[in-house]
């Protein structure tokens, strides 16, 4: 979490307002990891190894809850910023024990469809009917897109927060004389199309594509790697590393299976990433970041699944430079204008500056 490019500009943006910022983070994979201070945000950790992904996962939470509300007690926040479902819990608890604290719940993912996979109906609805109870406890809901306000009209206040990433800049390798890539970096899991890509790509001549990332589909993403000569496998890369990798290719992939209401509503990084860099982008038309694309003609979209419509996509972008140059362009453009951090970081400074008023601001960001 600490590493998350969405956590790491919201507090940069606080300390450079004149927050004082503390990070309260689980070391949920490792157990390991020192308390530290990174640009001027203190970060804590509670070093608990724990089943990312499993079912199991939820009986640490106890755990996790108990230490983050004994650090909350001892550093006595203005503002608790909870990130997503699973941390609001605790800033609940505080809030209803001292009220003059600020409750700001940021839903970088919309929990009752990120479920929705995993459980079945009955938990569905308890989920549901909890994260009501949050939406209408919180001074402000954060969301990162308009097409989740129906899920949260209960909300005191809602902010629209886009996954928007700083203007960076990135290497661009010359493309020219290079085969025609595609890159892939994120989650390697099923609900995101790594299958659909694979079998897109792999019987393309002149086409090679490469992904970054990891998730239960490493090891058939591996083999695919080992097997076939257009198949390339990085393995986990840091965020500079995904993005120069972008920033290299000749067009990049986001899919979001439609049958999960989390993935329809995904405000997608790697779109506006993509639109950073003046990479074209394919995407599905299922999913929210599709609106995007096709609103600033800054990529391709083709139906969930449709392998023919993607190798058709794959190919118009490899044939035609000229298409992939105005796509790129149009990304660059729309991104400057309206979608970089730059462009939205004075509204988050200028709300927040509203919500503590005038007195001095300790926040904290639980994740």
């Amino acid at each position: 979490m600490v590493n998350d490019p969405r956590v790491a500009k919201e507090t940069s943006s606080q300390v450079n307002a004149g927050f004082s910022v503390l990070i309260l983070a689980w070391a949920r994979e490792s157990g390991k990891g020192m308390d530290e201070s990174r640009d001027r945000v203190a970060i804590k950790r509670l070093r608990l190894k724990a089943p990312i992904g499993a079912p199991s996962l939820i009986l640490y939470f106890p755990l996790f809850w108990s230490w983050a509300f004994v650090q909350l007690l001892v550093s006595k926040p203005t503002v608790i910023h909870a990130c997503d479902f699973d941390t609001m819990p605790v800033g609940l608890l505080i809030k209803m024990l001292k009220r003059e604290t600020k409750l700001v719940y940021d839903c970088f993912e919309y929990y009752p469809g990120m479920v929705y996979a995993f459980f079945k109906s009955p938990l569905r609805g308890l989920i549901s009917a909890i994260d009501r109870v949050f939406v209408k406890t919180a001074d402000c809901v954060i969301i990162p897109c308009d097409e989740r306000k129906k899920f949260y009209e209960d909300a005191r206040d809602i902010w629209i927060v886009p996954n928007a990433p700083r203007v960076l800049s990135v290497p661009v390798a010359d493309k020219k004389s290079v085969e025609f890539t595609l890159f892939y970096g994120g989650a390697l899991e099923t609900d995101r199309g790594i299958h659909i890509m694979i079998e897109a790509a792999i019987h393309l001549g002149g086409v090679r594509l490469v992904l970054a990332g990891d998730g239960t589909l490493r090891n058939i993403v591996r083999k695919f790697s080992e097997q076939a000569q257009n198949i390339t496998y990085l393995g986990m890369l840091p965020h500079k590393d995904l993005l120069e990798k972008m920033a290299a290719a000749h067009a990049t992939l986001a899919f979001y299976e439609a049958t999960n209401p989390n993935n329809i509503y995904a405000a997608s990084n790697k779109v506006f990433e993509a639109m950073m860099l003046g990479v074209p982008i394919i995407t599905n038309e299922e999913c929210v970041s599709s609106k995007i694309v096709a609103k600033h003609n800054c990529g391709l979209v083709v139906p969930y699944g449709d392998i023919n419509a993607l190798r058709s996509a794959i190919s118009a972008l490899k044939d035609n430079n000229e298409l992939r140059r105005k796509l790129g362009e149009n990304g660059r453009i729309a991104f400057a204008r309206q979608y970089s951090w730059d462009a939205v970081e004075l509204d988050f400074v200028r709300k927040y500056n509203d919500l503590v008023g005038t007195r001095p601001c300790k926040g904290i960001h639980v994740k």
